[in-house]
């Protein structure tokens, strides 16, 4: 190695940094150019494949005779086709370098169980046992991820099919159905519905955008009768019930108020360990309630609540490719800004 490096003959292979900077590497560990920076050299896992001067000249010779033959020929083809052919070596190269040296990639991944108890949204830093797993998976299906590299968080659920992790991911789920077969009774009227969600909207939508005016609108009326196509998604409906609370707290019926309260958390217990943007919202109104309530030691718990789910979930580290939806995207940005502000 040495001797080729001194009288500058070939080495198999050149680290990154003098690949980048077109310059002759020694092929050391780490190389001439690389003394002062040691922990930048770094060599490619596999040599890259080069065809000789002989090969090189037969196989264009051949390609030439081809043409000549089938009568194909036309001016630039062989130019045309060398590109295209070096055109897509570098594309392989540059997907399998790609698979094999990104590594440590933050992964997420949700999880959509039959019950609504055991579904969430995770997210796991790129220090964990599951990004290594999804570096793994990467590895072995390298063409997959050519185009989807620039991406800080990966999409980590196909690896976690892969090696049947999924119930270490998310944990194993309750073995019993603690949902109720009957929905509780509201404690307060529709009328008294209608006047709480006129409330809210007027004084906290503009900082708890979690729903639009008119969900506002549809779901009263879903939330007193409980019919198959008007349902509300049991976590949704803990969000409302903490909504219609913090605006009963902008009438007199502060009594309402607090039989709200005590309602929407005992609808939420069953959920309490579910990471999922509904429970980070919930945690959020929570907060806002016990504020205005003049009780800051609980509203600071249900506050650490919401900021370790989301990042339990991962709203700080932006989002993977199975979470395109505008609304979905929209939601997260959402409720992370409004828990930016309920910190401030």
């Amino acid at each position: 190695m040495q001797s080729n490096s001194k009288f500058g003959g070939k080495i198999p292979k050149a680290c990154e940094p003098c690949r980048r900077r077109k310059i002759k590497c020694s092929g050391h560990k780490p190389c001439s150019q690389c003394e002062n920076k040691p922990s930048d050299c770094v060599y490619r896992l596999k040599p890259r494949v080069r065809l000789s001067t002989k090969r090189a000249t037969a196989a264009a010779a051949a390609a030439t005779n081809a043409e000549t033959v089938y009568g194909v020929s036309a001016p630039g083809s062989e130019h045309s086709r060398q590109d295209e052919v070096a055109s897509h070596r570098s594309a392989e190269e540059h997907q399998q370098h790609v698979a094999q040296t990104e590594v440590y990639h933050s992964v997420a991944a949700a999880h959509h169980s039959p019950k609504s108890t055991d579904s969430s949204q995770l997210f796991y830093g790129p220090s964990s046992n599951s990004a290594f797993l999804q570096q793994i998976h990467r590895g072995l299906l390298s063409g997959q991820y050519g185009q989807s590299h620039a991406r800080d968080v990966q999409e980590g659920g196909p690896g976690l099919d892969m090696f049947m992790q999924r119930n270490i991911f998310f944990g194993m789920p309750l073995k019993i159905n603690v949902e109720p077969v009957q929905p509780t009774t509201c404690p307060i009227s529709p009328a008294q519905a209608e006047e709480f969600v006129e409330q809210f909207k007027n004084t906290h939508l503009s900082t708890l955008p979690f729903f639009t005016p008119r969900e506002l609108d549809e779901m009263i009326p879903a939330l007193f009768h409980n019919t198959i196509d008007s349902a509300i998604q049991p976590q949704r409906k803990t969000v409302l019930l903490a909504a219609l609370a913090l605006g009963a707290l902008s009438t007199p019926q502060t009594d309402a108020a607090e039989s709200l309260f005590v309602h929407a958390k005992k609808e939420a217990t069953i959920y309490e360990d579910a990471v999922t943007l509904p429970m980070i919202q919930f945690s959020i109104l929570m907060a806002h309630y016990q504020l205005n309530m003049g009780r800051p030691n609980s509203a600071y718990l249900h506050n650490g609540i919401a900021c370790r789910k989301a990042l339990a979930m991962g709203l700080h580290a932006g989002t993977t490719s199975a979470i395109s939806r505008k609304e979905e995207v929209q939601g997260r940005l959402v409720t992370l800004w409004s828990l930016y502000f309920l910190e401030m």
